[in-house]
């Protein structure tokens, strides 16, 4: 049904998760389920 609507990339998945390196620094909080592909930069630090 969400596919239907276009609206597929609002729903989240429960299970996603980020590839990045290890000496990045606040990842998770970052992690915007609204922006699935994508970091808030912001929240970022080494």
């Amino acid at each position: 049904m969400a596919s239907a609507t276009g609206c597929w990339t609002n729903v989240a998945y429960r299970k996603d998760f980020m590839v990045t390196q290890t000496w990045l620094k606040g990842v998770e909080q970052a992690h915007d389920i609204a922006a699935p592909m994508s970091l808030r930069i912001a929240d970022l630090s080494a």
